[in-house]
């Protein structure tokens, strides 16, 4: 209750900081959706009187071509600026969401970062080029790799590393990427990967599966079976296979690059 909340706030606790921090964020994205919100009445009021006009324009022949490229043009200008509007709600939503889903969310053991910046067309092509292979492509069975080169990319910086990947008891052995999340103590794998490594062959009716990862055998997660929209669809790399593997895992930063590499030993 208030009275509760009032003697909470007196004290200098980490509580007190928490609740001082979300209502400062809080009311943030509250006046942004405000602000935001008139702007989108603006732009359905102004979308709904070009329609009109329009459609008046179109079936009246007496009406120069002049004036239908004018609301054609003016509707483009406001499409963008619908655009824009919603790319600033999205992006104020996940800058609050992101800071507190750790404080409000237990259903995972992922951690809490929003993946929505990598998408499996991004994998399949910017990741691809940029690993120098393609994503889910054939790797040579039980070829271990002792060391391997990832990459730092999209607007959040994630690290990205590709690993052959096989099921405990199939051979067909593929090229995955993987996310790496040290605040994740569980590794996913996304039902794209899971049946590309069964072949299209089967129906996904479990939630895990045995896998060898460089021919570290581990119980992964599949991504969508987690109930949790945060992974995306995409995989996570996390504590569990970091310490299966004992791999050496660093990064060099440099003004221009980051130099990520992980090290594996068979012994």
């Amino acid at each position: 209750n208030a009275e509760y909340m009032g003697e909470l706030l007196k004290k200098k606790n980490p509580l007190k900081m928490l609740i001082n921090e979300f209502h400062r964020h809080f009311t943030t994205f509250y006046m942004e959706l405000l602000q935001n919100k008139t702007n989108l009445n603006q732009i359905n009021t102004k979308y709904q009187q070009l329609k009109n006009l329009y459609d008046q324009t179109k079936n009246d022949p007496n009406n120069e071509k002049e004036a239908i490229d004018y609301i054609l043009t003016q509707f483009i200008i406001l499409d963008n600026l619908s655009t824009q509007t919603i790319e600033v709600l999205v992006m104020s939503y996940k800058r609050f969401a992101e800071r507190y889903s750790v404080y409000f969310s237990s259903r995972s053991s992922c951690s809490s970062a929003l993946f929505t910046d990598i998408t499996p067309v991004q994998l399949f092509g910017d990741i691809s080029r940029l690993l120098g292979t393609n994503y889910l492509s054939p790797h040579i069975p039980d070829n271990f790799l002792d060391e391997i080169k990832g990459i730092s990319f999209g607007r959040e910086s994630r690290i990205i590393v590709c690993l052959p990947v096989r099921l405990e008891k199939r051979p067909n052995c593929l090229n995955v990427f993987f996310i790496v999340d040290t605040g994740s103590s569980t590794t996913y794998i996304s039902e794209q990967a899971a049946y590309s490594l069964f072949e299209n062959e089967a129906t996904l009716n479990t939630s895990t599966l045995n896998l060898l990862i460089n021919q570290y055998p581990l119980l992964a997660h599949i991504s969508e079976k987690m109930d949790d929209t945060r992974l995306n669809g995409v995989n996570i790399l996390g504590q569990d296979f970091l310490r299966a593997s004992g791999c050496e895992f660093s990064i060099k930063f440099t003004q221009q690059e980051e130099n990520i590499t992980m090290k594996f030993s068979k012994e």
